[in-house]
């Protein structure tokens, strides 16, 4: 519905997805999961407008670590161990990068 009304990248996008992608990781619909959670992370990480944004990505990158972690308890040896990793140093990363205002 959010896509009907609003422009690609909108933030509220980002947070219907942000939420869709928690409610199918809990679920254990994981690949639908990744989907929704790799575009709400695009649309905060590249949203300028809203001031909020930073701390939303970094929601998204914490669920997108829930994610693979439970994808790999799930199915292991499928590498999903290996992307939680990946985003666990973009999380570290981000909380280092200073901030430009």
């Amino acid at each position: 519905v959010a896509r009907q009304h609003l422009r690609d990248g909108h933030p509220t996008i980002g947070w219907c997805l942000f939420a869709d992608g928690k409610t199918l990781t809990a679920i254990r619909c994981f690949a639908e999961a990744e989907l929704a959670l790799l575009e709400s992370y695009k649309i905060f990480s590249e949203d300028e407008s809203d001031p909020e944004s930073d701390a939303r990505a970094q929601d998204t990158i914490r669920a997108l670590i829930e994610l693979y972690t439970a994808w790999n308890v799930a199915e292991p040896g499928q590498g999903y161990d290996l992307k939680a990793d990946e985003w666990r140093a973009k999380e570290q990363f981000s909380c280092l990068a200073p901030a430009f205002d």
